[in-house]
């Protein structure tokens, strides 16, 4: 799910920082989440790993893989289209060779982009990256492939989407030695350029990636990579380190360099950025038995800044995971995680500094928090949540003048749901999509906060 902020699992972050809003900034407006429905297609095999955008007038695109029998790629790539207007429409697959693990993007026209992995025969390794895009006026045209790397299996793609429709896609790919993070460019004018690595990594592996852009086209990408370390007693240990490099359009991609300083594992980036081109990186950083949150700030006059610790020293056994963060037009930036089994949240101011944790979740089963936000500074929190016998799908809105409202189930299904992606628009709407199960199989379901 993405707009221009890019995003994640979906997720996908609006790029609503760069377009207007009706309201005034701060103003809580009255909404509710309307009734679930199911918006796969009626194959009987299973579907899963969904993924969301919105534009500035509420029209949603999501996409996921759908499983078809015995076909060798096991997978499709699918989507619905979404409009305030009309609701769902009918699910169509969008590519002819099979495929999963896709990501999709939107500008303020409503055109999309959707990238996605698809996988090679049991027994060839290497995959493959493919391409489809979306216009109002045609619907989705004829998928592309995006890179030429034939070497080894791939990780899932990121997307994200300036507001004249340029787009930058980021995956990891293996070169039959190591992890690689590549990237392709795309401009409504060429369509997709030649794939290009963005790290300069010869020894070790490349994981992770995530990408968002700002209105002018500049891109950052972050990712997670493999450092060696030589420790005191001159034993060499491996970590994960988490860098960064810049895309302008004038001089394409820049010098990778180091996000964190930390001496231990750090794991699961995630980037938001917004219409000023400022930025902001969140991750998991493991030392020990405790995982923690951390963040730093990048401004385009200074770089990045220092990380600092962003999560709550008092709970949860020190074990914080699964960070989301978005940013809004002032640079106020709000990131959720989970900790302690429950959704813990923090703000940032525009300079940089970072407020106190808060629960915003009483459960202790909770999981898979995922963010949204616009750019007057509102924003959705979605995140499933155990009951003892099944997951439910609960959701939490914030606004500057109130901040986190109390949570609330937005779907009634009997069977379990997992994995909520979440988008919003300018107006503070929201759509919701997630995998439900339903006796059978998992099936893809959203719903609507209007």
């Amino acid at each position: 799910m993405r707009y221009l902020f890019g995003f994640l699992c979906v997720c996908a972050i609006g790029l609503m920082s760069v377009v207007g809003c009706s309201e005034t900034a701060g103003e809580t407006v009255d909404r509710e989440w309307g009734t679930a429905q199911r918006i796969d297609s009626d194959h009987e095999a299973g579907a899963k790993a969904q993924s969301v955008a919105i534009d500035p007038q509420g029209n949603a695109i999501a996409v996921w893989g759908q499983a078809h029998g015995m076909e060798v790629t096991g997978y499709g790539v699918w989507s619905n289209r979404f409009t305030p207007s009309r609701g769902w429409g009918t699910a169509e697959r969008i590519e002819a060779s099979g495929g999963g693990g896709a990501d999709v993007a939107i500008d303020p026209q409503g055109n999309a982009l959707a990238v996605w992995r698809r996988w090679s025969a049991w027994a060839d390794p290497s995959d493959t990256f493919w391409a489809n895009r979306f216009t109002p006026s045609a619907g989705w045209q004829t998928e592309e492939r995006i890179e030429h790397n034939d070497q080894g299996g791939t990780g899932g793609p990121r997307v994200a989407m300036d507001p004249q429709g340029n787009a930058i896609a980021v995956w990891s790919q293996w070169s039959g030695t190591r992890g690689n993070v590549w990237s392709n460019r795309f401009t409504p004018s060429e369509g997709w350029g030649t794939a290009e690595r963005t790290e300069a990594n010869t020894e070790h592996d490349a994981w992770n990636p995530q990408v968002a852009m700002d209105p002018q086209g500049n891109a950052i990408a972050v990712w997670a990579t493999a450092v060696t370390v030589e420790s005191e007693d001159t034993i060499e240990m491996t970590y994960y380190r988490i860098w960064s490099n810049r895309f302008t359009p004038t001089d394409g991609w820049g010098s990778p360099e180091p996000v964190d300083e930390h001496e231990d594992n750090t794991w699961n980036p995630r980037i938001a950025m917004n219409a000023q081109g400022n930025a902001i990186a969140v991750w998991e950083h493991n030392v020990g038995r405790s995982t923690h949150i951390w963040s730093n700030r990048f401004t385009p006059s200074s770089g990045w800044g220092k990380p600092v610790r962003i999560d709550s020293p008092d709970d949860g056994g020190h074990q914080a995971r699964s960070p989301q963060v978005a940013l809004d037009a002032q640079g106020r930036a709000l990131a959720v995680w989970l900790q302690g089994g429950g959704i813990w949240s923090n703000r940032c101011t525009p300079t940089g500094d970072w407020g106190t944790a808060e629960r915003i979740s009483d459960d202790v089963d909770s999981n898979r928090p995922q963010l949204a936000m616009n750019s007057s500074g509102d924003a959705i929190a979605g995140w499933h949540q155990g009951d003892g016998e099944r997951n439910n799908l609960w959701a939490s809105r914030f606004s500057r003048s109130n901040g986190w409202e109390t949570p609330e189930l937005i779907e009634e299904e009997e069977g379990t749901a997992y994995g909520p992606q979440v988008v919003m628009d300018p107006q503070g709407r929201a759509v919701a999509v997630w995998n439900q199960w339903d006796g059978e199989r998992y099936r893809i379901w959203a719903n609507w906060f209007r």
